[in-house]
């Protein structure tokens, strides 16, 4: 149950003091300013009005030992009413008196110490139009002040912002002396009065003043939105109506939580929004289809307890023969064993019938076939098959070799001695192979028996290689040729053919002289200009 309650309309009419001592006969002095003394608090009350005080100081109920009286006179200072209850340890430390007003006039509240010490008192002076020293923070005492309530202030409904608390609606903190200091924040939050009733309660000026005004027309609205979060969730606790309440509310006054409005003012819309429906109503609204909870709706959330772990249960599997739960879990154990029949093959348990099964694995899945000079072994429709290893002869004096199914290693066989080869140099031959080797035969004899101004060489790329000779050799050998072909012939046998074949020799002499400057040029002109004139004086 949520209480909510008005949170009182005596902010105007509390005083909060510490006990002053007067020079005048342990009378409190109300001003408490140097050199000054004021024994009386002046209250104002209409006619036929009645003044109630009620005096009060911080000693425990039932142990009171200060004493503190309770006076009120006249404007004259005539006493008119006194309360002089003694205290001396076992009383409440309480002092009331009431006067009436035959007209209007202005009453002189006093209080004296009669005994003890000096304690904080608190003055509430009841029906007074009027009250000389007001203490409005603190005036919130009684049921509002438990923290178990909530206390509500009051907002005029006409007031043009909706953000000024009414002038009498009392004010927090609430102070607690017993049975440990404390302060608590009151109140809690601030709705609205000046609204308009129905007189079922039987207000006595209605009509036509049907307008209810103060804390008690606040506290009903505070009350109705509490209702109103309950029925859209039955399962809420006092706090969390509470705590919806304070959390919705309208910031008024100074940022944070005020001492006359508390948390701001009451929004019952933005409460209801905050508010979540139950997740459920009944435990069969909880259920989570697992076996090993028990489900439960505890006030209105959904709570899944585990079952003690061992607990039989059935995890739907029929490929499992002992179903266990095991930390709100039901785990199969003593699985169906399903081997497969070979290696292109899976092997499966049917969870619905808990028979096994041997599908055919893709193709392509590795495998092997047992035979090593097979490879790679590949499943092919449910059958590993493999391709045989092809044993290439290694080189051109090998023969192809053969798998061996042991080791799936190919062996590689010498070719007769004695096979043609080519050992890659074109300056032997024949090449033929020996012990699987192949062995370059005889050297390549180059000579050029036509053409003696040639080198005759052997390149193991190109073969035989008859370039024409260079240089002084060059020059040499055609000399040479010339000479030897002018000694053969007499003068009357040099005919028109040989003079062709002496002026194409000669051609090709000065063709070589002009190579012959060229390599001088580079290097070797001494030694060549030397031998040309030796072969001329010759």
């Amino acid at each position: 149950m949520s209480y909510h309650s008005a949170a009182g309309n005596e902010a105007g009419v509390h005083l909060e003091q510490m006990y002053r001592a007067s020079p005048d006969m342990g009378f409190h002095d109300f001003l408490g300013e140097p050199g000054k003394v004021d024994e009386t608090n002046d209250v104002s009350v209409g006619t036929l009005g009645t003044l109630t005080c009620i005096l009060q100081w911080n000693d425990p109920f039932g142990a009171a030992a200060d004493d503190y009286d309770l006076f009120v006179f006249d404007a004259n200072l005539k006493l008119l009413a006194a309360s002089t209850n003694s205290q001396t340890g076992t009383e409440d430390p309480l002092e009331e008196v009431s006067v009436r007003a035959p007209v209007s006039q202005t009453f002189k509240v006093a209080i004296r110490k009669a005994a003890g010490e000096s304690q904080l008192l608190s003055l509430f002076c009841l029906s007074g139009a009027g009250q000389q020293y007001v203490t409005p923070t603190g005036s919130i005492i009684g049921h509002p002040a438990l923290e178990e309530a909530v206390a509500v202030g009051a907002i005029n409904v006409s007031d043009s912002g909706l953000d000024t608390v009414e002038s009498y609606s009392s004010e927090g903190p609430a102070g607690i002396f017993f049975p440990a200091p404390e302060t608590r924040a009151k109140p809690d939050i601030a709705a609205f009065d000046g609204v308009s009733i129905s007189n079922a309660g039987g207000f006595p000026r209605c009509p036509p003043f049907c307008r209810f005004f103060g804390t008690s027309a606040a506290a009903p609205h505070s009350a109705a939105v509490a209702a109103l979060l309950l029925s859209k969730n039955p399962f809420l606790t006092p706090p969390d109506i509470q705590d919806a309440l304070r959390a919705t509310a309208v910031d008024i006054g100074s940022a944070g939580p005020d001492d006359d409005s508390g948390a701001g003012r009451l929004d019952a819309l933005a409460a209801a929004d905050a508010i979540q429906p139950p997740e459920c109503a009944h435990d069969g609204d909880c259920s989570d289809g697992n076996v090993c909870t028990t489900d439960a709706c505890e006030r209105g959330a959904c709570q899944h307890a585990r079952v003690p772990d061992g607990t039989t249960c059935n995890d739907g599997n029929t490929c499992t023969r002992t179903d266990r739960c095991q930390m709100g879990v039901c785990t199969g154990t003593n699985a169906v064993l399903c081997p497969p029949p070979d290696q292109c093959h899976n092997a499966a348990c049917d969870p619905a019938t808990g028979t096994c099964s041997s599908p055919a694995k893709p193709d392509g899945s590795s495998c092997n076939d047992g035979q090593a000079c097979t490879r790679p072994d590949t499943c092919q429709s449910g059958v590993c098959r493999g391709n045989a290893v092809v044993c290439l002869a290694s080189d051109q004096c090998h023969e192809v070799g053969i798998c061996d199914p042991a080791t799936g290693a190919c062996s590689n066989p010498a070719k007769p001695d004695g096979s043609a080869c080519d050992d890659g140099n074109a300056c032997t031959r024949p090449d033929t192979c020996r012990s699987g080797a192949c062995t370059g035969g005889d050297p390549v004899v180059c000579d050029d028996d036509h053409e003696p101004c040639t080198d005759d060489a052997c390149d193991p790329q190109r073969g035989c290689l008859h370039p024409p000779l260079t240089g002084v050799r060059s020059v040499t050998c055609w000399l040479d040729g010339i000479e030897e072909a002018l000694g053969a012939a007499s003068a009357s046998d040099i005919r028109a053919p040989v003079r062709r074949g002496i002026g194409t020799a000669v051609m090709d002499l000065t063709s070589r002289i002009q190579l012959t400057a060229e390599a001088a040029r580079a290097g070797d002109s001494k030694r060549e200009s030397r031998m040309l004139h030796s072969r001329g004086a010759t």
